[in-house]
């Protein structure tokens, strides 16, 4: 296992916190990969490709608890998503089948500028009974993306609370479908509310502000504002 903050790299590491750092472009300005209970505070990232912040789990059939992502800003991502929607600003997804990253929190944080698909993306495995659980994205800002703003999808027990997504969908033609300002799918148990969505694009007729969509059970959309 291993974690890359910019130019650090620490091999096997649990239960560290990284706090106050500037970092500018590698791959991964910041990269932690089959890690877990990480504190991620008081972070700038400038550049990386195809993320700025990245979480991920390549493990098979893996839990990876507890990431927490805390005031933190994440722009000017480089490249042009193409084909892949777990690209963008702020990325947590499992990259192996099974694989899951659960009680995952992310407040406070602020993703703008790329090419890339999303602002703040929380993905869980596509197996219904292998999703990822307890995901909060609260308080945090997401402006001038080539596509989604926040989304969760394949979760359960989601919560979005107190965010604002605009000037979103930005990508000119419809290579990848169609995005939504702030929004989840395959997720039960999903909340979005108290947040605001305007200025969304969207390619093609599809997309929009605010989404409850494909295969969500028990969805709520509250007091927003698009």
């Amino acid at each position: 296992t291993s974690v890359e903050i910019g130019f650090w790299k620490v091999s096997g590491a649990d239960n560290f916190h990284f706090d106050d750092v500037r970092l500018t472009r590698r791959s991964y300005a910041v990269k932690l990969e089959n890690q877990h209970h990480w504190v991620i505070r008081n972070i700038e990232t400038t550049g990386g490709s195809p993320f700025g912040i990245g979480v991920l789990n390549t493990i098979p059939d893996s839990d990876l608890e507890f990431i927490r992502i805390i005031n933190c800003v994440a722009h000017d991502v480089a490249g042009v998503s193409d084909t892949d929607k777990s690209e963008g600003c702020i990325v947590i997804r499992p990259s192996a089948p099974g694989a899951r990253i659960n009680d995952v929190i992310i407040d406070g944080c602020t993703a703008y500028n790329t090419k890339r698909w999303g602002g703040i993306i929380v993905f869980g495995a596509y197996s219904e009974n292998r999703r990822s659980r307890n995901i909060t994205i609260r308080n945090s800002t997401v402006y001038n993306v080539y596509g989604d703003g926040i989304l969760e999808a394949c979760v359960v027990d989601a919560i979005i609370e107190n965010c604002v997504s605009h000037d979103v969908g930005n990508m000119p033609e419809n290579r990848m479908g169609t995005p939504n300002g702030i929004w989840q799918y395959f997720t039960d148990n999903g909340t979005v509310r108290n947040c605001e969505a305007y200025n969304t694009h969207s390619p093609q007729h599809d997309g929009g502000g605010f989404d409850i969509d494909i295969l969500n059970k028990n969805c709520t959309v509250e007091y927003c504002y698009a």
